[in-house]
């Protein structure tokens, strides 16, 4: 009788020892799904968060490239910016509206109203960056052929640099460009090397 009693006191403490087991690795369970929905309410207010700044970004530039497109070319275009959601990331495609029809900024709307937006791109992400405001862009509108699109162009990087106190250095041989500038350095190519010719100063406080 002793061994047979011996066994079952044995049984009854691996029995609370197993329930002792249970209890700690239900503990786990529930504070590993409490764990898992804060991080699925946070992942969401990630998600809610990065949809705002998503729409902030998408209208400035908007804005921003619109305005610029419409007054340099003279046609009624809109830039359209909208972030979609590919293989698990969010994309952002970019084209313009032009009498309720889309349009691609390179393929079908020639090379003038590509390099604007480029421009103008350009700008936005600067004025919505914590870097410097300041850009080098070599040949920035090599593609405005129309004299007046030129000068309205050149307009606009005045208008811009003066607006949101930016310096912008061109690479240009754009003679709207160059009447523009605060400084004009010219540069020629001499002896297989080159050199910086003449230097005149526009600037006016």
């Amino acid at each position: 009788m002793g061994n047979i009693y011996d066994a079952v006191r044995a049984k009854e403490e691996e029995l609370r020892q197993h329930e002792a087991q249970l209890k700690l690795t239900e503990m786990r369970l529930n504070a590993a799904e409490e764990t898992l929905q804060l991080h699925t309410n946070a992942l969401e207010i990630l998600k809610d968060t990065a949809i705002e700044l998503q729409q902030l970004v998408v209208g400035s530039l908007s804005e921003i490239v619109t305005n610029a497109v419409q007054y340099v070319i003279g046609k009624d275009y809109r830039f359209v910016a909208e972030f979609v959601e590919r293989r698990g990331t969010s994309e952002c495609d970019m084209y313009l509206e032009y009498n309720g029809h889309r349009r691609d900024i390179l393929g079908s709307t020639g090379g003038g109203v590509a390099d604007v937006c480029s421009f103008a791109l350009k700008v936005a992400y600067l004025l919505l960056s914590p870097n410097e405001r300041c850009l080098i862009l070599d040949e920035v509108s090599r593609h405005i052929n129309d004299v007046g699109q030129r000068e309205r162009f050149a307009e606009t990087v005045l208008e811009l640099c003066r607006k949101f106190d930016m310096q912008i250095i061109l690479l240009t041989g754009v003679d709207e460009l160059v009447e523009i500038a605060d400084k004009v350095i010219t540069l020629e190519f001499v002896d297989d090397h080159t050199e910086a010719r003449d230097v005149v100063s526009n600037y006016q406080a």
